[in-house]
């Protein structure tokens, strides 16, 4: 994990900056380990399938079942950006979401300077829904975010 967060391109759109230390990314696993436990967090690796090395990792975060919905969010190491790694996970964790979570709603909060992020979820049924102004800080600056969804129809019609 820590080649991938100490990585300041994996990190540039990110909302976080690159770890310094294996400590730092220790500590955010341990922190992915307590949502999971606690049910806020869900999140796997992103495993390259011929050798098993690991790529990245997707998830959901600010999860709220009661209301149906959860957050993504995704990373993958810039060796393996533009093959298709990324929107195959992406495809797969929204299975999950609707068929084993049953989450009516994904939401996804993009830099707006992240294009390949931006075109990956429109490829795979997000729409944008509006712009958040000033809602994250990286390198003390603020970034406005592109506010996406992905939602779930029922076929039941509940």
């Amino acid at each position: 994990m820590f080649p991938i967060f100490s990585n300041a391109a994996v990190l540039k759109h990110y909302g976080m900056e690159p770890h310094v230390t294996v400590d730092e990314t220790i500590q955010m696993v341990t922190n992915m380990v307590e949502g999971m436990q606690t049910g806020t967090a869900i999140r796997w690796g992103i495993i390259r399938k011929r050798d098993l090395t690991l790529m990245g990792t997707i998830g959901f975060h600010n999860l709220a079942r009661r209301h149906r919905r959860a957050e993504i969010g995704y990373e993958i190491h810039p060796d393996y950006w533009h093959n298709g790694y990324a929107s195959e996970a992406l495809r797969r964790t929204l299975d999950y979401a609707t068929h084993v979570a049953d989450f009516e709603r994904v939401g996804a909060v993009v830099y707006t300077g992240n294009i390949a992020s931006q075109h990956m979820l429109e490829r795979n049924g997000f729409l944008r829904e509006g712009t958040l102004r000033h809602y994250m800080r990286q390198a003390e600056k603020a970034h406005d975010v592109y506010m996406y969804s992905y939602i779930h129809e029922r076929q039941d019609h509940e």
